[in-house]
Formats: structure tokens, sequence, C-alpha cells
């Protein structure tokens, strides 16, 4: 993949996948005034000279209906450049929609709930913050159909944007998920834990879809333990991307 392609589906915030099925989560969500979207910009981290990250990737046909659900613990990190955040992704070559949890210099790193997105045929990726969140794990999800995509943080719908805006129908262009985070600064680190995955599409009602692919860049680390993704490792500019259970021709190009 080229790495302009690369860093243009990817997934660093600003600068840098449902169903919640017997999981409860310490802490109530609290939402304080709603920011406007604003410019950013994103990472996949999947290629050799685009920011470093880890990602774990599913490809499987989501065509008419989506769910995705993860447990995201980022915990308490040092003040860095950096945005740390872990995130789920839908994505296709030239679409993407994204949510999760990050910490921002601007915000003074405390803990916050976002939804990032490029418009099909876009230039340019968006960002909406929703305030700030009790410190520890909270469940996020993306889910949708034909008409919309739904984002909900511990079970509170944050967000509906219209499907065909973000994903849109493109024949063979199914969406892609991405579970992960990436590191835009060099020597920063990557933080935190995905735990509790839950995936499923209109085919697979058994919540058995897992995922099948981890990629991670730039010395960056995922290291998985059961349904648990750990990530961890500092960004080293250089260190080539490595894959696991895939390779480079399997991802989108």
């Amino acid at each position: 993949m080229p790495a302009d392609r690369a860093a243009r589906l990817g997934i660093t915030i600003l600068g840098c996948a449902v169903l919640v099925i017997g999981l409860a989560v310490a802490g109530i969500f609290v939402l304080l005034k709603y920011v406007p979207a604003t410019p950013g910009v994103t990472h996949l981290s999947l290629a050799a000279g685009s920011p470093a990250g880890a990602n774990a990737v599913v490809r499987r046909r989501f065509e008419r209906a989506f769910m995705a659900s993860a447990l995201l613990d980022l915990p308490q990190v040092p003040p860095q450049r950096d945005e740390p955040s872990l995130q789920i992704s839908f994505f296709q070559r030239g679409a993407l929609i994204q949510g999760g949890v990050i910490r921002t210099p601007a915000n003074k790193f405390r803990l916050a709930g976002f939804l990032a997105y490029e418009q099909a045929g876009g230039t340019q990726t968006q960002v909406r913050y929703y305030g700030n969140l009790p410190e520890g794990p909270h469940v996020v999800t993306l889910s949708g159909d034909e008409k919309q995509i739904v984002f909900t943080i511990d079970g509170k719908v944050l967000d509906r944007v219209p499907r065909a805006t973000f994903l849109p129908d493109l024949g063979s262009n199914d969406p892609w998920l991405m579970l992960g985070t990436a590191v835009g600064a060099p020597g920063n680190g990557a933080y935190g834990r995905i735990s509790h995955i839950r995936i499923r599409n209109e085919y697979d009602k058994a919540w058995n879809i897992e995922p099948n692919c981890i990629v991670t860049t730039g010395g960056i680390t995922m290291v998985r333990s059961g349904d648990t993704l750990r990530l961890g490792g500092r960004y080293r500019p250089g260190v080539p991307a490595r894959y696991r259970n895939c390779s480079a021709s399997d991802l989108p190009g």
C-alpha cells in the first residue's frame, strides 16, 4: 500500500469496530457541551513510512449491517506531544468512520470520547469530541445498517450519521474493520487494552467474528491474549511493518 494512501485511511487523531451483551462497566458517561467537528488527520499505519501504530484487522462482509463493540481501557499517560487513543474503525477505500477514547494535550490528557470520519471522496478527516469520561474502561460501539451508523459509549447514543455519506455502497468495496491505536510523534508510546470484543454482521448472529490479522508499524506492539489486545512499545521511525496471519497484499491497496 502506498504510504500516502495508508496515511489517508488511518487512526491518529488531530495531528496524529454492536451490541453490548451481558457487559457492565463502572462509571457513568458524563456528556459535556457538544463540540462541532474540527479538521483532523488520521492514519491506519499499514505500511512502512506511515506513522506508527498497531491494529487488529477484520476482513468480512459488512455490506448491509455491522456491529462492533469493545471495552477500551486507556490509562492515564505522561504529558507528551501525542494524543493517545484507542478506537474502532470501519473504512473503505476513500472513506472512514471511527469511534473511541482519547487523551489530548489541549484537554490536559483527561479521558474523552471522540468520533472521526472522512466523507467519501473527501480529503480531510473531521473529529468530534463528546466530553470527558470517568477514568477507567468504557464500552465503545459502532453499529450500522443500510441507512445510518450509530456511535455509543457505555450504551449511550452519542451520534448518528448517514451511512451513504461515510461508507457508501460501492459494490465490492465493503467496509473493513480495525481495532487499535496509532502514535504520531517519534519516541512517544502506545498504551492500553482492548477487550470484550464483539463483532457481527447480517450473516453471523453468534458474535463469532474475530480479528484475523494484526499489523504493527514503527515499533508499536500488540499482544493478543484470549480476546484481549494489549498495546505497547514506542514509535521508532524506520521500524518496518510486521504482519501476523496476513500479508501486505491482503490489505486494501
